[in-house]
């Protein structure tokens, strides 16, 4: 899986001068090579995807943000994915993070300072493992998150304007 798609869209955000609402957000996301994904909830699509990626706009009130999902692992004991990362204590969810989180670093690092922040922006997340970063007018929080035994694994990233 290439992070390309996500950096594309990352960079439209965090290089715009102006505060982007949902709409915009969604925009970007089309302008990007993204397409709607699932139902299209007017006046914009609000789930996207590009190749096995996903992609979200949120609002919560005034605040507009993109989430990615690269992996959801769907919570089903039966499953054998789902039983090796809660047992195995997410070990490899958590090194794909840390290859997913380079190569998005790596990427963005050609084009804009990066500054690591030590406390993740993200409060609504349950993350096992995760980090944060300022990116241009942007946050960017990744990570392996998993709120319990009903809700899937995901190994996500959320994007917000400063």
């Amino acid at each position: 899986m290439t992070v390309e798609p996500v950096v594309e869209v990352i960079g439209r955000v965090v290089r715009s001068t102006s505060d982007l609402d949902a709409e915009s957000l969604a925009a970007l996301c089309g302008e990007a090579g993204w397409v709607p994904a699932g139902a299209t909830v007017q006046p914009f699509p609000r789930k996207w995807s590009h190749g096995e990626l996903q992609a979200s706009v949120f609002s919560e009130g005034a605040d507009h943000f993109l989430e990615f999902v690269f992996q959801v692992i769907p919570p089903d004991w039966d499953l054998p994915e789902y039983a090796a990362a809660v047992d195995g204590e997410y070990s490899a969810e958590i090194e794909s993070f840390h290859r997913i989180r380079d190569e998005l670093l790596f990427a963005l690092g050609t084009g804009f300072a990066i500054e690591e922040i030590l406390d993740v922006k993200e409060d609504a997340v349950d993350f096992i493992e995760s980090g944060c970063w300022k990116i241009g007018r942007g946050y960017l929080s990744a990570g392996v998150a998993h709120a319990d035994e009903d809700s899937p694994i995901l190994l996500l990233a959320r994007l917000r304007q400063s």
